[in-house]
């Protein structure tokens, strides 16, 4: 029988301004265990107690061999994060079979072509 909670997640970003408060509170509870998916030129310092799989994100083969296990994964990636980057992620995902996405979007209404225009990482989106 399959576990009722999430125990793997998958975090990009793991080191930013969204990503250490989100890393924060998971590791609080203490029962799951963190993958910190990133660049493979990446110098951030990963916050402790993450496993961290370095990867190159325009390699679907490789992004998918790193989501492969996880229940979840969590996307906050900056604004300045190349504009199909999450797409790639989430492709990633689907392939590996991850039950659950958490996309970077953090409350930003994409239905509205205006507000999607002036928030760089959304302009793309339809």
């Amino acid at each position: 029988m399959a576990p009722n909670h999430i125990e793997n997640i998958a975090i990009v970003g793991a080191a930013g301004w969204s990503g250490k408060h989100i890393v924060s509170a998971i590791q609080k509870n203490g029962n799951q265990k963190i993958t910190a998916i990133t660049r493979q030129d990446s110098t951030a310092q990963i916050p402790s107690g993450l496993a961290v799989k370095k990867v190159d994100y325009d390699d679907h083969s490789a992004l998918t061999s790193a989501l492969r296990g996880q229940d979840a994964l969590v996307i906050t990636m900056g604004a300045r994060a190349p504009p199909t980057q999450q797409t790639k992620l989430i492709e990633a995902a689907a392939a590996a079979e991850v039950p659950w996405i958490l996309p970077n979007e953090f409350g930003n209404d994409n239905a509205d072509e205006t507000l999607r225009k002036d928030v760089m990482i959304n302009a793309h989106k339809t």
